[in-house]
């Protein structure tokens, strides 16, 4: 009877490891908690914060993907919202007038040089490649 007992006894806790084991490993993970929703965040975060020309960005996100910039997510809508020390969230947007991005304003630099004559006999792709650097 003992026996059968701790027979009884170690099947159930075999079983109940196993439950315990399958509940965390198929239990869905939180957009701040998944590689690619850390990512987005801190994206939108350094979109919202900076200029696009991207000086900074990689010490920015190396500091946003370990968590010191202040960025959590909201258990219930799961989007990105401040801590209140930084007073910014990265799910807002810009309210101001949005500047013309680098390649629209290349391509409107290619049609005035275009136009009067003045590539010096690059092709737009060559152009374009000198252009964006320079911006």
């Amino acid at each position: 009877m003992k026996g059968l007992t701790a027979i009884l006894v170690m099947v159930s806790a075999i079983v109940v490891a196993v439950v315990v084991l399958a509940i965390m490993t198929f239990r869905p993970a939180s957009a701040a908690t998944r590689p690619q929703g850390r990512m987005q965040l801190c994206t939108a975060q350094w979109l919202d914060r900076h200029e696009p020309d991207r000086s900074g960005y990689k010490p920015f996100m190396r500091q946003c993907l370990t968590g010191a910039t202040g960025v959590t997510v909201s258990a219930k809508t799961g989007k990105a919202v401040a801590s209140k020390a930084t007073g910014k969230t990265s799910g807002a947007k810009k309210s101001g007038p949005k500047k013309p991005n680098r390649m629209s304003l290349c391509a409107a630099q290619w049609r005035q040089e275009k136009a009067s004559g003045t590539t010096g006999g690059q092709t737009y792709r060559q152009f374009s490649s000198q252009c964006l650097r320079a911006h």
